[in-house]
């Protein structure tokens, strides 16, 4: 009888090793799946709500790593350090906004400013980012008239690009 017992003893420590070794390398597949498919994640991020506002502001030097990307390419618009702080400055225009910014040139740097602007026209824009200073101006034409935000209670020079845009 006790050979009986010592063989079911061990039946049953070899199934539990077993059971432990499945449940293991199950646990490290779907660990493996999960960081894999991070940059898919990250793509697919939703984009903050229209309402919400940074109270601590995110590093907006990582924006120079736009630079000579347009704003379409890089997803400045809608996945950056200012995207957040432009959705609230805009509200529900924001998708208006966005719409025309499509068809910007590249992120340039102009001194500490980092500007980008569409082409002339009835549907032209602009965007000007002080990174140093977390502020941002938004511009855009519609219905023939120039509408623009700006970060509240700040003030930008504008470069010359946004300047001659507005003349237009």
């Amino acid at each position: 009888m006790a050979i009986g017992r010592r063989r079911s003893a061990n039946l049953r420590v070899g199934q539990a090793m077993k059971m432990r070794s499945t449940l293991l390398v199950a646990v490290v597949v779907i660990g493996l799946a999960a960081c894999g498919s991070s940059a898919v994640a990250d793509r697919d991020a939703p984009v903050p709500n229209l309402s919400e506002m940074v109270e601590t502001r995110g590093d907006w030097s990582l924006l120079n790593v736009l630079v000579d990307r347009p704003p379409a390419e890089s997803e400045l618009l809608m996945q950056s350090p200012i995207t957040v702080d432009l959705n609230a400055m805009l509200g529900a225009q924001v998708f208006d906004y966005r719409k025309r910014m499509v068809a910007a040139g590249p992120l340039v740097r102009d001194g500490t400013m980092l500007v980008s602007v569409t082409p002339s026209g009835p549907h032209a824009a602009y965007l000007m980012i002080e990174p140093g200073d977390n502020v941002i101006e938004a511009g855009w034409r519609r219905s023939g008239r120039w509408h623009v935000e700006r970060t509240a209670g700040t003030t930008m020079r504008r470069p010359r690009q946004v300047e001659a845009l507005l003349i237009r």
